[in-house]
């Protein structure tokens, strides 16, 4: 069976923490306008860690 969505704004990325991030965006709608700013800033926080840290976990390739 597959497992739901984390991030039900859009389609699944394939990387948990992109979705995990993603999913914040869903409840903007239910903030005030001005608290989207630090939400955005909190989203766009994880996205720049996972991209910082994207490919951390694989093994470097060898040289030729």
């Amino acid at each position: 069976m597959n497992e739901p969505n984390p991030n039900p704004i859009g389609p699944e990325t394939g990387d948990a923490k992109i979705d995990a991030a993603l999913a914040h965006l869903i409840h903007l709608g239910e903030l005030p306008v001005e608290k989207h700013p630090a939400v955005f800033d909190a989203v766009h926080a994880e996205l720049r860690a996972a991209l910082t840290n994207a490919g951390g976990d694989e093994e470097p390739a060898e040289a030729p």
